[in-house]
């Protein structure tokens, strides 16, 4: 435009595509032959059959189906400069439209599966007939067929099932096109299941780059930058009705309803949100508006122990992140495209006789869903299959500040030395929170637990298990109490015996007993749906927020020699400490931990070298022609890198809030540089980390009764030094062991790897390069962090190293 003032434009495209197309949705022959394989129904619907004797086949090998994805990128920027006096200024804008195109056909096709139904006998299912629970084998066994093994048996009555075609059950799969009117079409009318999650950004800045003196800049600048809440552009977007707060479904809306039995709130329901939908208005969190980010920065090059030699500079800038951008597309997962009750996977247990035979079965089969709702997820029936996702809806990017100071020196003309400081904090860091992180506390259950496993009776356990029967006669509460009963099920008792009243919570609240549905434990003595789980009809239920902090801070030496004389070398040093959010309850705030990103020590080098032979060099400088080119321009090349352990955390029975992993109690002297990669004798050839920790009984076991023989199912182990005097021990129940998270670190690792290089000229124009790299010359093994549960008989054991082994690549070039 002018010497002072130029404009740029920008546009750019970035398009990916990837399709996993099953062979009989292949195009031309191949598909025209997998197609045959497929069963045919009158109905126009084809189906596949899952046979018994060979579940994994051609045809159905995983339950995916055809996906496939696309992932477009628009980029249009623009961007003006223009330089007056002392000041350069700087000021663009961007736009960003980015966007995930999905699809599935997972179960569309049906799958029909033979041999006995999962449905375990005969009974009624969830839509009140009465079916047939397949035809089971029996008369292929030891006793029957003299000589034959009990596998070879199965196999030969998996062979009769799929020979005769008897079928178990049919499972499909129905999809919604239009959010407006919510049908549910099989796959004669919605192969295909579509999902096209867009996301808009865009950012603009202004800065200066200020030259106040010579030797002194300045730059100062600001940025702001907004990120659109994603939408889908078919309009099938769903989310819990009254927003995120409706993932807590009958407890209630907020945090304030965590953990409080008693229903306050309606069954969690879903509806359609976003652009193309009923609800156009509801998005899934608000628009965050005020992502401004100043930045500063100044460069001064110091007028004493000689003219810019020696430079000062400094720096802080405040960046903003998307919260789904990133990776292929926008990064997106099913937490964002997928909630219970948009997609119906039906199961269909034969409920005829006839339906046995595989010519007479019914497709589509009869359990599809009704039209004009999206269905509500009944506790009895929870979906435990995928996590659910909801989102805050005062969700905000998280933010990330940059603080820099460096001191560089030119100590030659060649050789330089820098020293830096790097701290950047991060904050508002988006995470996911698990809703139904199992009550032990306010429901009275941890109490219950304790009395339990001193072998006396809770109250607690007789009145919500009155009526059944948990092996021991049915419980009344005192022939037969609900303590009694439950430390002798084979399926609680180590719940109690090893200290682990989250386990025992969510096995009430989880499992079905015979004959009923998951939660039955709670409900039928008039206990809430959500004494145990906030949201009993889901599995996880993940609420997506921003609870998490960071922060890094680093000292960085680096040592520059630029080429001269044939040799160059850059070599680094950093120490830094990461530390990240960890939550261990979840009434409390977040711990503060090492990440696991965090190395404290961290040494690279890497350099080049010409050997000194050839023409005009120190060795053959007056060799011939012929020589010559045999003998110059070798170079010998290295890189070689140490960093320390990555963070190692001892774990030690079950956390008692169900969401993490807990901690031994530490009952003498513990030194953090404990560690120490050994090759051990017992048993020969096992490498250990902490050989002189030895496993002993855990102390905590003589806290358990002898009743009813609990105490023998206590696997839980203590770790003893040399005299057995005992150092790690299991917390008691309900509590957090004092060890803490990440106070090792694990083993370190080294590598080195040279390369040897020759160039040889051809002519003026072309050059042939022969290389050898020798990866990891010194075939040093790098260890892995070890089994850190002080439960498990391999603690402290490391795997043995089966790569980067030392290799060898030789490659030949031709440059022109």
């Amino acid at each position: 435009m002018s010497p002072t003032l130029l404009n740029e434009f920008r546009f750019g495209l970035r398009r990916d595509k990837l399709d996993w197309v099953k062979a009989y949705d292949s195009p031309g022959k191949v598909g025209e032959e997998a197609r045959k394989f497929l069963g045919q129904h009158p109905s126009g619907i084809p189906f596949i059959i899952r046979p018994t004797l060979f579940s994994a086949n051609v045809m159905s090998a995983e339950d995916g189906g055809t996906v496939g994805e696309m992932n477009p990128l628009w980029q249009y920027g623009d961007n003006l400069s223009w330089t007056r006096g002392k000041h350069a200024f700087k000021g663009g804008v961007e736009v960003r439209f980015g966007a995930t195109n999905t699809f599935s056909s997972q179960q569309n096709i049906p799958r029909v599966d033979l041999g006995p139904s999962s449905f375990v006998g005969n009974g009624i299912n969830n839509f009140g007939r009465q079916f047939w629970a397949g035809i089971p084998v029996s008369v292929f066994n030891t006793q029957t067929l003299p000589g034959i093994s009990g596998p070879d048996a199965n196999r030969a009555s998996d062979l009769l099932i799929d020979l005769s075609g008897s079928v178990g059950a049919i499972n499909e799969q129905f999809n919604i096109r239009d959010p407006k009117t919510i049908v549910f079409e099989d796959y004669r009318t919605l192969y295909k299941n579509w999902s096209n999650i867009h996301q808009n950004e865009f950012s603009t800045f202004l800065k200066d780059d200020w030259k106040i003196r010579p030797n002194l800049t300045l730059n100062l600048g600001i940025r702001y930058e907004w990120y659109g809440v994603p939408y889908d552009s078919n309009g099938l977007m769903a989310a819990p009705k009254g927003g995120g707060g409706g993932l807590f479904g009958l407890s209630g809306n907020s945090f304030a309803d965590w953990f409080r039995p008693g229903i306050r709130g309606p069954l969690m329901s879903a509806e359609f949100i976003g652009k193309g939908s009923p609800n156009p208005d509801k998005l899934l969190y608000k628009n965050d508006w005020n992502n401004f980010g100043p930045a500063v920065g100044f460069s001064w090059s110091l007028p004493w122990f000689g003219k810019d030699k020696t430079v000062l500079r400094g720096g802080y800038g405040l960046y903003y992140a998307s919260i789904f951008a990133g990776g292929g597309g926008l990064g997106f997962t099913s937490a964002i495209t997928q909630f219970p009750g948009v997609t119906q996977t039906a199961t269909h247990p034969t409920t005829k006789a006839a339906e046995l035979d595989i010519r007479n079965i019914v497709l589509p089969i009869p359990e599809r869903l009704p039209s004009g709702q999206i269905p509500v997820v009944p506790v009895t029936t929870p979906n435990v299959s995928q996590p659910t996702y909801a989102w805050d809806p005062n969700l905000v990017n998280p933010y990330m500040q940059n603080f820099n100071v460096e001191l560089q020196r030119e100590l030659m003309s060649n050789l330089t030395l820098e020293i830096r400081y790097v701290g950047t904090k991060g904050t508002k860091l988006y995470s996911t929170i698990d809703l139904n992180s199992p009550n032990t506390i306010e429901n009275g259950i941890f109490d219950a637990f304790r009395v339990t496993a001193a072998g006396q009776d809770a109250p607690l356990f007789d009145s919500m298990l009155r009526g059944f029967n948990l092996g021991l006669g049915t419980i009344n509460g005192t022939t037969v109490t609900g303590s009694a009963s439950l430390r002798s099920n084979a399926l609680t008792r180590s719940f109690l015996a090893n200290g682990n009243p989250a386990g025992l919570a969510t096995y009430l609240a989880r499992t079905a007993p015979v004959g009923g549905y998951p939660g039955d434990y709670i409900r039928t003595n008039g206990y809430p749906e959500n004494f145990v789980l906030t949201n009993p009809q889901l599995g996880q239920a993940l609420f997506f927020t921003n609870p998490n902090n960071s922060t890094y801070q680093s000292l960085n030496v680096a040592l520059t020699k630029r080429l001269s004389h044939g040799f160059t070398n850059q070599s680094t040093y950093t120490w830094s400490r990461t530390i990240a959010t960890s939550i261990i309850n979840p009434r409390e705030r977040g711990n503060k931990t090492l990440s696991s990103l965090h190395r404290t020590h961290d040494f690279r080098s890497n350099g080049t070298f010409e050997l000194p032979v050839g023409p005009g060099r120190l060795l053959l400088p007056k060799a011939g022609p012929v020589l010559s080119r045999l003998v110059e321009r070798w170079q010998l090349g290295a890189i070689f890198n140490w960093t320390s352990g990555t963070p190692l955390t001892i774990t030690a029975g079950s956390n008692p809030y169900g969401i993490a992993t807990n901690f031994p109690d530490v009952v003498t002297a513990l030194p953090k540089n404990f560690g120490q990669v050994t090759k051990t004798n017992l048993p020969p050839g096992v490498i250990s980390y902490f050989p002189a920790l030895q496993p002993v009984t855990d102390p905590g076991r003589s806290g358990i009764t002898t009743v009813q023989s609990l105490q023998n199912f206590n696997s839980n182990f203590a770790l003893a030094d040399a005299q057995g005097r005992p150092i790690l021990v299991n917390p008691a129940p309900g509590t957090i062991g004092n060890l803490g998270e990440a106070w090792f670190e694990g083993p370190a690792r080294t590598s080195l790897d040279l390369n040897l290089v020759k160039r040889a000229k051809i002519d003026e124009t072309r050059e042939l390069e022969i290389r050898l790299d020798a990866i990891n010359v010194l075939n040093h093994p790098n260890f892995a962090n070890p089994t850190a549960s002080i439960n498990s008989t391999q603690f402290g054991r490391i795997a043995l190293p089966n790569t980067w082994n030392r290799q060898f690549v030789f490659n030949a070039r031709l440059n022109f």
